[in-house]
């Protein structure tokens, strides 16, 4: 630069300001074309597509944070409440009004409980069997021809894991521990055969002998 003259600095720096203007043009030119693109219809889930099968849940919560077990018309922040969130959300069902829901216990606010056997029934399910326990095609059901490579690499013994999907969008006081299969006429309530309560008590700074002489 400083063995140019003060002509050839100027159109040097005319140069780059021309340079930087048609850079912009186009940039916004580019910008324009990308906003004007169509974009991607996200494809809704087709549920039609895949069996519903009948399972039992096995949940343990920890619920001095929540409102109680039991949905609630007035708050959200019951254990059921955000079961049938994660149902939905992970399209294990499509709605509440059509999985059959039943239950057995409850509990009230704050209070905690280690295993709470739960029903989910008719979930609309990515099924990967379509036989077996607690299997069965919905009406309406309109399976798509599986392509021949997915055969070979989804043995037909597979299944979902359901715990693993709803743990991932549940919250982290809520834990599914188990599931399993049950025939169709199975009830969480009705099917109950005994109850058993255990209540836990922190010692702290408790006289527990004396709490139990009493």
């Amino acid at each position: 630069l400083r063995n140019l003259k003060p002509q050839q600095l100027h159109r040097e720096s005319s140069l780059s300001n021309k340079f930087f203007a048609c850079l912009f043009f186009l940039l916004i030119l580019f910008g324009n074309f990308v906003s004007e693109m169509p974009r991607r219809v996200k494809r809704q889930f087709d549920f039609s597509r895949y069996c519903r099968r009948h399972i039992a849940l096995m949940v343990a919560y920890l619920g001095w944070d929540l409102d109680g077990f039991c949905a609630q018309n007035n708050s959200q922040n019951t254990v059921e409440s955000k079961i049938f969130k994660a149902l939905i959300e992970t399209k294990l069902i499509q709605s509440l009004e059509t999985a059959n829901y039943s239950r057995c216990g409850r509990t009230d606010k704050t209070v905690s409980a280690f295993s709470q056997v739960k029903l989910v029934l008719s979930l609309d399910v990515r099924c990967k069997q379509t036989t077996g326990v607690g299997v069965f095609e919905p009406d309406g059901y309109c399976p798509n021809e599986p392509e021949p490579t997915s055969l070979k690499t989804t043995p037909k013994s597979e299944e979902l894991d359901y715990a693993k999907i709803l743990n991932s969008v549940l919250p982290q006081e809520i834990r599914v521990l188990a599931w399993a299969p049950v025939e169709r006429t199975f009830n969480a309530r009705y099917n109950c055969t005994s109850r058993q309560y255990k209540y836990f008590f922190p010692e702290g700074a408790l006289n527990l002998k004396k709490f139990l002489q009493n």
